[in-house]
């Protein structure tokens, strides 16, 4: 029984592995962090958590993509902006007390049309509320 599913296992990997990447792990807020930010000191050590991979505790390690989060998104009602506007019920990704994480858009204004991209924030803080209308 062990081998058979080991080896449907394997062979379902050999046909899915393109839908699951390597991606680099973000580093892991120190117990005196707040807002997704490590260490309480000014400049570098009070610099943001990033899903790149950037901060203390995670850089060159990797890890397999097992879930991906798929929002609908919709043309900016700006005639002026054109930027596609991600529709989500909340940016939170993890609740439970000690391993909070949210996700915070971020609008590069710089393209035309503006990119909406996320960053991960991990520690305690609050996810931003996405805007009703």
């Amino acid at each position: 029984m062990r081998y058979y599913g080991q080896w449907m296992r394997e062979q379902a990997f050999k046909r899915i592995r393109h839908l699951y990447p390597k991606v680099n792990l973000p580093s892991s807020p120190s117990p005196f962090s707040q807002n997704g930010r490590r260490g309480t000191g000014k400049g570098e050590e009070n610099t943001p958590l990033s899903h790149l991979g950037t901060g203390d505790g995670g850089e060159g390690k990797e890890a397999t993509v097992i879930a991906w989060l798929w929002a609908r998104t919709v043309k900016c009602p700006n005639p002026a902006c054109g930027c596609q506007i991600p529709l989500v019920r909340s940016f939170e990704l993890s609740t439970k007390k000690g391993k909070e994480a949210w996700i915070e858009p971020i609008i590069n204004h710089s393209q035309q049309p503006p990119v909406v991209s996320f960053q991960v924030k991990l520690g305690k803080g609050k996810a931003p509320e996405p805007k009703k209308y």
